[in-house]
Order: C-alpha cells, then sequence, then structure tokens
C-alpha cells in the first residue's frame, strides 16, 4: 500500500498549435487547489483493493462520494494526510477484502510513515494475520511497486480526464465534488493485472 495526492488543479496535457506561436494558452481548473490523498492498494498478483480518499476538511459530505470508485472508503482529516485513526481505519477496510486467516496470513508492504507504525496498528495486524513489513526510509522510489510502475501512470490518466471533464461542460471548474467520478474513469483504465504483476517483477 502507498498513498499519493492528487488535485483539482490539474497539470495540461500537450497543446497543438501552428509553428511559429510564440504563446500557446491551457487551461487549468484553478489557480491553487489543496491535495486529496489516495490510498491505493495492489497485489503481486494484479488485484486491486478499493483506494481511500482523505480530504482536507472537518466533516465528511456524501456528496464527495459521487461516482467514486465501487468499494471506496471516504475519510477525512485537517490537512488532508493519513493519520493514526484513518490508517487503522484503513486497516480494517484492507482486512475485510484480503480475508487474512491462521492458515493464510498476508504479508503487508508499506513505508514507515509514523501512522503506519503504532501499537494499535501493530496490535490490530497481530490478532488479524497481517505480517507487517516496512520499507527502508528513501527507498520507495526503487522498491515500492506502487511508486515504480502504477502511479505515474494514474496520475497522467487523471489528467487527461480533468481536461476532458473541463472540455465537455464548457469549461466548468472542477469542484472538490466532482473529484472522485474523474479519478474513477482514470482509476478505471490504469489498474489492470498487467501493472501489478509488472509492478512486483520490477522492484
Amino acid at each position: 500500500m502507498d498513498e499519493t495526492g492528487i488535485s483539482i488543479v490539474q497539470e495540461p496535457g500537450n497543446i497543438l498549435a501552428p509553428k511559429g506561436h510564440k504563446r500557446v494558452g491551457s487551461i487549468t481548473s484553478w489557480e491553487r487547489g489543496k491535495n486529496v490523498t489516495v490510498i491505493c492498494t495492489i497485489s503481486a498478483s494484479g488485484s486491486y483493493i478499493p483506494p481511500v480518499f482523505i480530504f482536507p476538511r472537518k466533516r465528511m459530505d456524501n456528496k464527495l462520494t459521487r461516482n467514486g470508485p465501487p468499494g471506496a472508503l471516504y475519510e477525512c482529516s485537517k490537512n488532508g494526510w493519513t493519520n493514526d485513526e484513518i490508517f487503522l481505519s484503513w486497516l480494517k477496510h484492507f482486512s475485510n477484502y484480503c480475508k487474512p486467516t491462521a492458515e493464510k496470513p498476508v504479508l503487508l508492504i508499506f513505508d514507515n510513515h509514523g501512522s503506519h507504525i503504532t501499537l494499535a496498528a501493530f496490535q490490530y495486524c497481530r490478532d488479524n494475520y497481517i505480517v507487517m513489513l516496512s520499507l527502508p526510509p528513501h527507498s520507495s522510489h526503487r522498491i515500492q511497486p506502487l511508486d515504480v510502475t502504477f502511479f505515474g501512470p494514474l496520475k497522467a490518466a487523471y489528467g487527461r480526464e480533468c481536461d476532458c471533464f473541463m472540455k465537455s461542460k464548457a469549461m466548468v471548474k472542477i469542484n472538490p465534488y466532482d473529484l472522485s467520478e474523474i479519478f474513477n474513469k482514470a482509476y478505471s483504465n490504469v489498474a489492470c493485472i498487467q501493472k501489478g504483476v509488472l509492478g512486483f517483477s520490477a522492484t
């Protein structure tokens, strides 16, 4: 598992223009925007756990879940980052889909963020047959499968979906309530078995 940040301010894709033009414009949704953290989980066999969205706000609003990925979990925190409580909630989400048992425990690989290595998380994993493996610091760009093969294509697909959304809505700005639907389209296109298998073989 690993986290990444997505924003309602997309990076525009390549633009075609006549040769010789020095000013070529593009449009983005906003000038500034807050990041929403998304937790993605992938296995060596290419299966996926539905993602978790963490919005930077105090209270959850059901409109934020509109047309999001099936089975996804939605949380909120003051800064939009994961914390001890959200990680424990994610562990329960993870266990619900993986269904580890004493005969078939599950190995969980993640980075050593402070919220991942709490006593409560350790006790939950021990009680539910989840074996925790923390990656060494400053190494995830080399040995984290999601970083190596998944997040790059996902963010590129998300940017394209944002461009399509704005063009289809007559340049209406993207707001946080549109994010889950746009992300779902990108995620559905990128989350294939091959990406998971290649991620683990490459790392």
